[in-house]
């Protein structure tokens, strides 16, 4: 069963991070101010009277600027002699392009799958495979399939796999993330599952239970 205090907090969790579409004018999110950087916001400051001095006035003396404009292109004219040494020392980009590639095909390692992955957390943290697709209400025919890397698992198996493997919310993203999927802000299923690892709620019963009473799915 699960306690009021959970749903209070679960409510709570939607409340503060639920993107409902259909309740917003013209389709738009609006973020409140918490949400612009510092950085910004002191961009965007009235000049103060040191800086007005400081800049310098354009409006003064335009019959200059056609000299001056010329006088800058001329200045930074490059020379015969400087584009030999930028066209000994830059690569070209097909030869950037060439680097990388090579590079990234020399490797020897194979990429990172589902199944490796899942077989690698199961490692690290010394639980048995049999304990695993149990916790995650699976049978054993299904594991077996889902062990090999040609396999494409459902997104429910995925996420069932991470609660049993009681991982983080970031470590689940990165496991559903290698079998295709994602989460999302504006579905409450998704929401319900990332409170749920957020608080450590790892019981599939009491992850199912919360997502029937508010969103009539389960996993």
């Amino acid at each position: 069963m699960i306690s009021e205090t959970i749903r209070q907090k679960l409510e709570e969790f939607i409340k503060n991070n639920y993107i409902d579409y259909n309740s917003l004018s013209n389709g738009k999110i609006h973020y409140s101010i918490r949400s612009v950087p510092p950085k910004t916001i002191l961009e965007n400051k009235a000049p103060t009277n040191a800086e007005k001095i400081q800049q310098p006035d354009l409006q003064k003396d335009t019959s200059s600027a056609p000299a001056l404009e010329e006088t800058i292109s001329y200045s930074i004219k490059p020379t015969n002699e400087s584009l030999q040494k930028t066209a000994k020392t830059v690569p070209s980009l097909l030869e950037s392009l060439k680097f990388l590639i090579m590079d990234k095909f020399s490797k020897s390692e194979k990429p990172k799958t589902f199944a490796s992955h899942l077989l690698e957390l199961i490692k690290m943290q010394q639980l048995n495979e049999i304990d695993v697709y149990k916790a995650a209400n699976i049978d054993r025919k299904l594991f077996s399939k889902v062990r090999h890397s040609s396999y494409h698992p459902s997104r429910k198996t995925a996420i069932a796999l991470a609660f049993a493997l009681h991982l983080s919310y970031e470590q689940t993203k990165q496991l559903v993330g290698l079998a295709g999927y994602g989460f999302s802000p504006d579905s409450k299923a998704d929401l319900i599952i990332h409170f749920c690892l957020e608080n450590h709620i790892y019981d599939l019963m009491q992850v199912n239970e919360l997502l029937d009473e508010y969103t009539n799915t389960t996993l």
